[in-house]
């Protein structure tokens, strides 16, 4: 696992090949999340969760929470190297930082 800045993240989504994992809740993730993310949330069941959502293990995956107090996509991202995801990134500033750097965020 690598953490990676907000520049790090904003590079590596023009790539298609590249998993976003929002891992709040769905009510946050509903409010708001970084653009093309698709939320896991983090739960007991995570794993099994993650891999029915990205199910190539060798996919570039990018997790983040909510902010650098959150300590869930450090959680996500140990879970992931664990299952054997070889390119696993965490953005520990996560989508408060996001925000605050005023980048377009997306909903539902």
């Amino acid at each position: 696992m690598k953490t990676i800045s907000r520049d790090e993240v904003n590079l590596l989504l023009v790539h298609d090949d590249v998993a976003v994992v929002d891992v709040l809740e769905q009510r946050e993730y509903s409010d708001s999340h970084l653009p093309a993310a698709i939320n896991v949330p983090w739960s007991e069941h995570f794993s099994e969760d993650l891999h029915q959502a990205v199910p190539w293990k060798k996919t570039p995956v990018v997790v983040y929470g909510k902010d650098r107090d959150c300590d869930l996509a450090a959680k996500a991202s140990q879970a992931l190297e664990d299952e054997g995801y070889g390119e696993v990134y965490e953005y520990a500033a996560g989508k408060a930082d996001w925000q605050a750097a005023g980048l377009p965020l997306e909903s539902r």
